[in-house]
């Protein structure tokens, strides 16, 4: 791998190594699929940890990332309706990524004490703060390590993602279609 400087006085070269997959990218083809892939296994991340609205208990496993009044959530999350809950466990990673009040939506969302309809609540878009705030700040950091620049931001079981609601759908997105 060679690193050429916007003037092309310096040259460095090397080995690429990707530290999430751990692994020595060695060609073109290898940098290309492993820059467009999230290696989720690879990751060794328990999901658990970050409280996540869970739907489904399938051997598939699907992380979406969204945020209390995110419209562009509204489609992907909706469409949770089409898929088989015995085929897919998808994770719904809320955050306060859309200012103030979407950031006191969520801790309050985060915060309830019926789980349940706190979940079915950040997973429907339907918009008291002493709790234990850990897998909250633990989910903002892995938001912001995996590059979630954009919600909702939807990651497949074989580390494929994409930024904003997939324009086959959720389903297609998901069965790889």
């Amino acid at each position: 791998v060679n690193l050429l400087s916007s003037n092309g006085r310096f040259v460095i070269q090397g080995t690429l190594y990707d530290t999430w997959a751990k692994k020595p990218l060695t060609s073109m083809s290898e940098i290309t699929k492993n820059a467009s892939i999230i290696p989720m296994k690879e990751l060794n991340l328990n999901i658990a940890d970050l409280r996540p609205a869970v739907w489904g208990d399938g051997p598939k496993k699907v992380m979406i990332f969204t945020a209390p009044g995110c419209e562009a959530c509204a489609a992907p999350l909706s469409a949770l309706a089409d898929l088989d809950p015995k085929q897919f466990t998808v994770s719904v990673l809320s955050l306060g990524a859309l200012g103030p009040a979407s950031q006191q939506r969520n801790i309050e969302l985060y915060c309830a004490s019926d789980r349940y309809r706190a979940d079915r609540a950040i997973i429907s878009g339907d918009s008291s703060q002493n709790c234990d705030m850990q897998a909250l700040a633990r989910r903002e950091v892995t938001a912001q390590i995996l590059g979630v620049s954009m919600i909702p931001f939807i990651v497949r079981d074989d580390g494929s993602y994409v930024l904003g609601s997939p324009k086959q759908g959720l389903k297609n997105f998901i069965e790889n279609k």
